[in-house]
This record gives structure tokens, sequence and C-alpha cells, in this order.
């Protein structure tokens, strides 16, 4: 295979974004050429530099328009560029990717891979979006794929002809830091390297349930003072407004830190003693995860595809939207420092022995090769 190119809506951090870094990152070693093109001007943000360091040409297709999949000179721009690439296979991930680069690909004559990553949507005003998008993929898409069971389960029944194949998510092993830059780490989020640190990443939405969180966190201070809690994400938005002002009316300050994303998230996840996902939508999230591959233990939200990874040996499972189950899992965590160190042995076995980067790849690169194969009469199957 010559190269293959990925689509993206954006590349601000999140675990779409770091996925297409972990491709990235194995792609290089094994001598496959990889692009990345983003629907956004965001070339000098973290996930561009980092794809960059790891020989990704990246590159980005921005609409001029408010009207954004209505925009046809940025079609055309973006049908240019596929074509002008070398690419076997274009990927693409989120919906207006899934879209545009479905429709660009079919008029470029390259092969099309489409990602699904979540849930599908029940924000207001995505409904349309959503049916626009799988009319799409179900017309002219050459393969898709979601992160989980649940994720394919959820979307298949809105595909008529395409069926999808579950390819969950990987991560490389996150390497274990020093005791010094552990407490140099803590020292910088929160002041101190004695408190109990908990961690949670992700963009400051509605979906992550960071409303839940810190309610559940109220609960918890007012038990156990010496802990802090650490949101670490993209804090654009209208909702992450609302997250700042519940912050200030439950008088959370010195206790609750919202940060905005930075390049060291393995090294901080290795400065954490606990990490939580608070999520009320979710496909499988790439940070959980990172955590796990960490050594943390974990106490997350019953949704998505966590279930399919969170079990009795590995973590804590809580049911989504519930402030008491948070607290309460919290609490047992915080006082149960032995049941801690059992489960984090336990979710980095999980992720070695399940979530692989090379198996990964692998499976990824078969299906890029069959799509191949059957346009050009040689199909294998994978």
């Amino acid at each position: 295979m010559q190269q293959v190119i990925h689509l993206i809506d954006d590349l601000r951090v999140g675990g779409a974004q770091r996925l297409l870094l972990t491709f990235a990152t194995e792609a290089m070693k094994r001598g496959v050429r990889t692009g990345v093109i983003s629907l956004t001007e965001d070339l000098h943000v973290s996930i561009a530099s980092q794809l960059r360091i790891a020989g990704v040409d990246v590159m980005s297709c921005p609409s001029k328009s408010k009207r954004e999949l209505l925009d046809v000179p940025r079609l055309l721009r973006l049908i240019r560029l596929i074509r002008q690439s070398s690419a076997a296979v274009i990927h693409t991930h989120l919906t207006y990717s899934n879209i545009l680069g479905t429709i660009a690909g079919r008029i470029a004559g390259k092969p099309v891979v489409n990602s699904f990553h979540g849930l599908p949507s029940t924000a207001r005003g995505s409904s349309v979006m959503n049916l626009v998008e799988y009319r799409v993929l179900d017309l002219f898409s050459n393969g898709i794929v979601a992160v989980g069971d649940v994720v394919t389960q959820r979307h298949q029944p809105f595909l008529r002809r395409q069926t999808i194949l579950t390819v969950p998510s990987a991560v490389h092993p996150v390497a274990a830091i020093t005791e010094e830059q552990r407490r140099r780490h803590r020292v910088e989020l929160i002041g101190d390297d004695q408190r109990i640190l908990i961690l949670s990443l992700g963009r400051l939405t509605e979906e992550k349930g960071y409303l839940d969180l810190m309610r559940a966190f109220k609960i918890i201070i007012g038990r156990v003072p010496s802990c802090a809690l650490v949101i670490i994400g993209d804090d654009r938005g209208p909702h992450a407004e609302l997250i700042k002002d519940e912050l200030l009316r439950l008088d959370l300050k010195g206790h609750v830190y919202l940060l905005r994303p930075r390049d060291q998230v393995h090294e901080l996840l290795g400065a954490a003693d606990i990490y939580i996902c608070s999520s009320h939508s979710e496909g499988l999230p790439l940070s959980l995860l990172e955590a796990m591959s960490a050594g943390l233990p974990v106490i997350a939200t019953r949704v998505g595809a966590i279930p399919d990874v969170i079990d009795e040996s590995n973590g804590l499972l809580v049911p989504s939207q519930d402030v008491h189950a948070l607290a309460g899992a919290l609490e047992t965590f915080i006082h149960s420092p032995n049941r801690r160190r059992l489960l984090a042995d336990g979710a980095q076995k999980t992720i070695a022995t399940s979530f692989d980067v090379g198996i990964w790849f692998n499976r990824l690169m078969a299906i890029y090769d069959d799509i191949e194969g059957a346009r050009s009469g040689s199909f294998t199957s994978i």
C-alpha cells in the first residue's frame, strides 16, 4: 500500500485525533505513508505538530462559508487534494468528514473507509445531519468500522446496505514516570504532592457529564477534604461556561482544577491516583484505555462500549447521571488503596492482552487491502 489519507473534522485534542496519532506512529514503523486532512484551519495545534513529528503530511481544507456542508468550493478543493495524492485508501472520522470525505473520495476515484467513534448523537439539531451521514455512507462507502460492539449495534439499524465491522481502539503502552516527575507534575497541577489526585480527560461538553462529576466531588470534599479533581479538556463552547459557572456555584475553587489540553498527557496520567469517566454517552474513550495502560484504577459510567472493557477485575462501573453513585465509587477508592492497586494491575493486563496496537493496525490494513483487492478483482478475506 502506497499511502493512507485520514480525513477528520478538526485536530483539537480528542479520542479520534489521538487515535490518528497512534495510527501514524505505527505506520511510520511499518513504512506506510500517512497523510491527514483536517476540515478546519488548525495546523499549528498540538496534535498537528505531533503528527508531523511522526512523519505525517498534515493539510487543511477549511470552509469559508457558514454553510459548511454545502460549501461547494471547499468540496472541490478536497477532491483536488485527494486526486493529487498517491493515497490508496481514504479513511474518514467524525460526521462532517464521513459525509464530505465519502463524496469527495467517490468523485476522485478513491475507495473510502468510514469510522464511527461514538454513539448516534442526541444533540439538538443533529438528527438531519445524522440522516445525511447514514444516507451518504450507505450509498457510497467502501467499508465502515466502529470502535466497539455497542457502537456498531447502535448505528447498524440506520444502514440498509452496509455492514459495520467492529475494530476496537488501541493504545501504545503508557510508560511509567519517575517519582521526581510525578511529584513535579502534582505540584504543578494542584500545588501539593500529597493530596489524592483524581483525573478526568475530555472536552468540556454536556455528554462528558462533568456537571455530575463536580456535584459528586462536592459530596466527597465534605468527607475527604484532602483530595483534588483535575479536569483537562478543550474549554471552548457554551457548555464549558456552564461548567465554569457550576464550579463557582459549588465553591470548588482550590478543589477542582479546569485545565486546557497539554502535550504530556501520559505523564499526567502517571501523576494521578484515580481516573474517572463520568460520561452520559461514549463510544470507547481512548483516554480511558490510556489511563488503564498507565496503571490507574478507573471509575466509569456504564455507557457505550465501556462495559465491554471494565469489569470487577479492572475497575468500577456506575450508572450514568447518578451523582451519588459517582461519589460512592470515589469514596470507595479513596479509602481503599489496596483495592486501587489490585484493580490498576488488572487494568494494565486488560490493555496488554486486548488492546494491542499492532493487532489493531494489522486489522485496519487488512480492511484497506481487501477493499483495494475487491476494486481490482483480487479480493482476499480479512
